[in-house]
Formats: C-alpha cells, structure tokens, sequence
C-alpha cells in the first residue's frame, strides 16, 4: 500500500500521480512559451517525418531545448543523450520479436 499524507484518490493505478498523462485529466500543452520556436519544432517534426507520432516526437525535441535553457550540465546532457541512443538502438534490434518484451535498465556489474 502507497503511504503518503496525499489522499488515495490523487493516485491512478499502480501508484501513478492522476495528474499524469493518460489519466483522463486535461494535460497542459508542452511548449517552450516562445511561440516562434514552438512553430519551428512543429515545422521540423513535420518536415523529418511521416507525421506518426508527431507529438510525442516534438515533446523530445522541446525538452532537449528546455535542458539547454535549464543549463543542464555536459554530463547530464551526455548521459541523456546516450540513455536516448541506447534505447533506440535496442528497440530496434528487438523490433523482429514478438511480445511481450522486459526493459532492464542500470549497470551494475557482478563478478
């Protein structure tokens, strides 16, 4: 059982926070408030694809640039991009397998 001093009824199933996407709740639009470069991201996710999943693709892209506004440190931005690489990459080395599929993620190293 979740303890916490919120009540029960802010968590979704599994634990989730409702205010989470996919809770039926409005989500708020995810932008860079800066409405030339929210236009441009949506021209470039545009222009670089098919349009499947397009707005998912331009909340990557606007959370990159909000990591460069945050000042988000070499290391951090290093260890993202690689985290982002490495995911791809595993994706689509086991696109060809059926599901279910389990997701591992940390480094520790056992002798």
């Amino acid at each position: 059982m979740l303890r916490t001093n919120l009540p029960q009824r802010a968590f979704g199933p599994g634990g989730g926070h409702l205010g989470a996407p996919g809770y039926g709740e409005s989500v708020r639009s995810y932008e860079l408030r800066d409405p030339d470069l929210d236009r441009m991201i949506k021209e470039l996710v545009a222009a670089a694809g098919d349009g499947t999943h397009a707005d998912i693709i331009a909340e990557m892209v606007t959370t990159a640039l909000k990591l460069q506004r945050d000042k988000a440190s070499r290391g951090d931005l290093k260890l993202i991009n690689t985290a982002l690489k490495e995911m791809r990459y595993s994706f689509r080395t086991f696109a060809s397998h059926p599901e279910p599929r389990v997701t591992v993620f940390g480094s520790a190293r056992v002798p």
